[in-house]
């Protein structure tokens, strides 16, 4: 990797952790979702025509563990009791990054959201080139299990490239998720996110679809034919966006999320519906964006 590309890819980072504090600091029982979404919208904005978010703000409560953010004018707003996900990224100029933590607000799930967390920081300190992913989703899974609970199965972390914040590669947080022949290395100049997710619930710890999907993206490659779809590969390129973020553009804003919907099933557009643990089990997530460096990572989603 260049020198440059990875200043950009630290400006990116350095940008999402700070933004990923203010908003933790915003999340409190009775603020809309609509609110939170807003604000880290106008924050990235506000800095520069090459910053943009890499994915919407995703809030995602409770058992819900990924891909719930906030909807055309949503009524919701955060409970009194709440685990409360926060799960952002910075584009500059293209150069992605990806980050979360989990607010607990009105309960006591210390150990549980204390347990991602230092699942996370135990699979930064064995990161190096050569190290095979497997290891990374047996460390995690090792440390989730010492607190008693259990990983996401189906949810893993994933490689970083330029325009792509899923890149192929996936970080597992179990070494049960991939098979042996998938069971790469990680290789010097590799940006990758990794997230563990430790759930309550003891068996068959997977997240199925849990509703309508809110976040869409215009696959790589993809060539619309609609003037709507067009006009999404033109504002967001291949990076996700929400249908809040589509309804903006429509001059007629009747019937937006069902023409929406329409649109990018026509268009055979990647469609990303919130994902809950399959026994409503309460979750908690933490994710930092890093460098594979050659002696070990570099933390780039954090202050």
């Amino acid at each position: 990797m260049k020198k440059n590309e990875l200043e950009k890819y630290e400006i990116s980072g350095q940008l999402a952790a700070e933004l990923r504090e203010k908003l933790s600091r915003q999340v409190k029982p009775g603020v809309k979702l609509g609110v939170l979404a807003d604000a880290a919208e106008n924050v990235i904005s506000e800095l520069g025509p090459k910053f943009r978010p890499a994915f919407p703000l995703n809030i995602s409560i409770n058992e819900v563990a990924a891909h719930d953010t906030a909807r055309i004018d949503d009524p919701r707003s955060i409970p009194p009791k709440a685990l409360v996900k926060i799960d952002l990224g910075v584009s500059y100029d293209g150069y992605l990054s990806d980050c979360a933590r989990t607010i607990m607000l009105g309960m006591n799930r210390q150990s549980l959201v204390k347990s991602s967390l230092e699942a996370l920081d135990k699979a930064i300190e064995v990161i190096k080139p050569g190290l095979r992913v497997k290891e990374i989703g047996n460390v995690i899974e090792s440390t989730i299990q010492e607190y008693g609970f259990e990983p996401i199965r189906n949810l893993s972390g994933h490689l970083i490239e330029r325009y792509s914040l899923h890149a192929g590669l996936s970080i597992p947080n179990t070494p049960r998720h991939l098979s042996f022949r998938e069971n790469k290395k990680l290789e010097e100049g590799m940006i990758i996110a990794i997230e563990p997710f430790a759930t309550e619930s003891k068996e068959d710890t997977y997240v199925i679809d849990g509703g309508k999907p809110q976040i869409f993206r215009v696959p790589n490659g993809r060539i619309p034919h609609t003037s709507l779809g067009k006009k999404w590969l033109q504002i967001f390129g291949t990076v996700p966006f929400s249908a809040r973020m589509a309804a903006r553009l429509l001059t007629n804003k009747k019937n937006a999320y069902k023409r929406i919907l329409n649109t990018v099933r026509r268009e055979k557009f990647q469609e990303y519906p919130p994902l809950v643990d399959m026994h409503g089990g309460l979750i908690s997530q933490a994710e930092d964006t890093v460098y594979v460096g050659k002696f070990g990572a570099k933390v780039l989603t954090r202050r």
